[in-house]
């Protein structure tokens, strides 16, 4: 009697290569924003009583920054992470040159 065997989508072959890169990226971006949040932060980009705070959106995994008043808890403003990331890279510029 011959042994059921599993049909594969690519007749039993080792299984194809998963691709990583764009979750690798994907990553790397979330990194990058959440270096640039704290780095404003730290300067109090956003202005005194306010804080920058940064989160992953459950439906779309995709950064999510919002300028929050500390006092009240209250969302001010939203930022695209393309954003912060610019702020934080033009504030390391800045600081460079002045030295």
């Amino acid at each position: 009697m011959n042994p059921v065997r599993p049909v594969t989508a690519n007749g039993g072959a080792d299984p194809p290569a998963i691709d990583t890169s764009a979750g690798d990226a994907r990553r790397a971006i979330t990194r990058d924003v959440a270096d640039g949040v704290a780095r404003l932060n730290e300067i109090e980009y956003a202005g005194q009583g306010r804080e920058i705070t940064f989160s992953i959106d459950r439906a779309t995994r995709l950064p999510v920054v919002k300028v929050v008043n500390t006092n009240t808890n209250e969302v001010v403003d939203r930022w695209p992470a393309q954003y912060v990331l610019q702020l934080a890279a033009d504030y390391a510029k800045s600081t460079r040159e002045a030295r």
